[in-house]
């Protein structure tokens, strides 16, 4: 372990070494000891469901599930350069060949996530990341949906500012509404922050259904056709947005394939020093203001818990149901929720996984004791997992 690099309602991001590898990973730990929503936990799956369908050079790399006690351990790609809310914070609006590089790898993120039926939903400069070789990648799935070839989603979530009109209003949309939120990021960079960014965001929701769509401020000082790439992006009507691969066919994206890597890498190392030390500095007064243990001693408990972590098998989940066939103890359904739940004390429960190769006991094969149930049987004890 190198050190903590985050901190969230659901635990702690640290940057870890592989010595035998020779390179930096990025571990999020879920700690289910704290008080994490039954939402947080559907979040956390439903983006490790799309991690394993996902396969990409332009989305953070996936590499694993660990366990530890109550710890649930995710291993991800560690990407140097931090997010473009980062870059721009610290650095200031990117220049436009910038923005071109940045955005030719969210497009051909999104390419690949919408061949596949799944839409982003959250597409922002916080949800991009930059790597020191030179790549964009997608990041945060935790709203993602892998949804069924030509249905509808109907949820309004994603970040206010970036959110399509259809999302907010009409309540029925598709992967078209990530294309809306990238016209918005374009702007953000350009802007150092999104349209509308100085109005309280529930203002904001009432206000992108009903006003035209935004523009740059000074679109004088921009390219033509960065002006109308944005167009192309930023149409109220969704059928009449461009697709992925019309908009990698556009004179602003136009020769940025055997660019974008030169530009991202001089944008990184310009701007890596500045970023590392601003959000170190961010955690450790978080740290003294709310009178938490100092960083070091945080480190070696977190040390302890990376020793003797076991490695999960995403393949022992399927995305759909799993089936439990014999369940023990004193575990509660609550019917309204959705949830079974293993509570503590003297309470034990043993789960024969009929899709594992062996039985799980007191916990499910994801090493935690909330899981989603889809259907119970008291008579029989069979439970399904809903996921």
């Amino acid at each position: 372990m190198i050190e903590i690099i985050g901190e969230g309602s659901f635990g702690t991001v640290i940057l870890c070494r592989h010595i035998k590898k020779k390179k930096n990973y990025a571990i999020k730990i879920i700690d289910f000891t704290r008080n994490i929503s039954e939402e947080d936990i559907e979040a956390e799956l439903a983006e490790l469901d799309v991690y394993r369908e996902a396969d990409s050079p332009f989305i953070v790399k996936f590499f694993g599930v660990y366990e530890k006690d109550t710890s649930l351990l995710i291993a991800m790609e560690f990407c140097s350069g931090g997010s473009i809310t980062d870059v721009y914070e610290f650095g200031g609006p990117l220049n436009e060949k910038q923005i071109a590089s940045i955005t030719y790898c969210v497009v051909k993120g999104l390419e690949h996530l919408h061949s596949k039926n799944i839409t982003h939903r959250d597409i922002k400069g916080g949800n991009i990341l930059l790597t020191q070789a030179g790549v964009a990648k997608l990041t945060d799935f935790g709203v993602s949906k892998i949804q069924e070839k030509g249905t509808k989603m109907q949820t309004v979530v994603g970040s206010p500012y970036w959110m399509a009109p259809e999302v907010i209003s009409i309540g029925s949309y598709d992967n078209l509404a990530d294309i809306w939120s990238l016209g918005i990021t374009c702007i953000e960079m350009a802007e150092s922050g999104p349209p509308r960014g100085e109005q309280h965001p529930m203002r904001v929701l009432r206000m992108i259904p009903s006003l035209p769509a935004p523009t740059l401020k000074e679109p004088q000082k921009w390219s033509k056709e960065f002006n109308d790439f944005l167009g192309k992006c930023l149409q109220t009507k969704a059928q009449n947005r461009a697709s992925c691969k019309e908009l990698l066919k556009h004179p602003f994206l136009k020769g940025v394939k055997k660019t974008y890597k030169k530009e991202i890498k001089a944008l990184v190392e310009g701007s890596i020093e500045k970023v590392t030390l601003a959000k170190r500095t961010a955690l450790e007064k978080r740290h003294a203001e709310k009178g938490e243990p100092e960083l070091e001693k945080k480190k070696e408990q977190t040390e302890k818990l990376l020793k003797g972590s076991q490695f999960i098998s995403l393949n022992m989940r399927k995305r759909s149901v799993r089936t439990f066939n014999h369940v023990e103890g004193n575990p509660e359904y609550e019917g309204e929720s959705g949830t079974f739940i293993v509570k503590g004390g003297d309470s034990t429960v043993v789960i024969k996984d009929t899709n594992a190769e062996e039985d799980t006991a007191g916990t499910d094969a994801f090493g935690v004791d909330t899981v989603v149930v889809k259907e119970i049987d008291n008579a029989t004890g069979t439970v399904i997992i809903k996921e």
